[in-house]
């Protein structure tokens, strides 16, 4: 979408940056950043709390809200959405589930109204409905709670 508004340059002046940002603020060895799509990041955090990982989120769109990036063209302000899961893996609980999780997240943040973080908490078993906390927001299932949810469905 940046590319489209404002040229390759400019694009890839934002998208290192926000990289850069991302490694800055997420530091354990455990932890891996990709490039998902155009625009796109995944930050995966084995060990990591619903909670920490929107604390994280929130931290890393503060940071680069604040930032104005110098292209050769002109300056630049970028913001950053988020959609946060998390899931404790199991048999029937993987990957493919976790990413369905954040994006459900990323587009609820998206419909209301972008440059912020919603986080994905499941709600009881055999659910498939969900509930969206901001990280302001206290998160209502804690990992053992999850566990348990994930077990019940099992």
């Amino acid at each position: 979408m940046l590319l489209d508004q404002r040229g390759q340059d400019v694009a890839d002046t934002c998208l290192k940056h926000i990289a850069r940002t991302i490694e800055a603020v997420v530091s354990r060895p455990s932890d891996s950043i990709a490039r998902f799509s155009e625009d796109i990041f995944a930050l995966i955090m084995p060990q990591t709390s619903l909670a920490g990982a929107a604390h994280l989120a929130e931290e890393i769109r503060r940071q680069i809200e604040q930032a104005v990036l110098e292209t050769e063209r002109e300056s630049v302000s970028v913001t950053v959405t988020a959609g946060v899961a998390s899931i404790v893996p199991g048999e029937r609980h993987h990957e493919a589930i976790l990413l369905s999780f954040a994006d459900d997240a990323l587009h609820k943040a998206k419909a209301d109204g972008r440059n912020r973080v919603r986080s994905f908490v499941l709600t009881p078993p055999r659910s498939r409905v969900g509930r969206f906390d901001g990280p302001e927001d206290k998160v209502t299932v804690t990992v053992d709670e999850s566990r348990k949810l994930l077990s019940d469905q099992a």
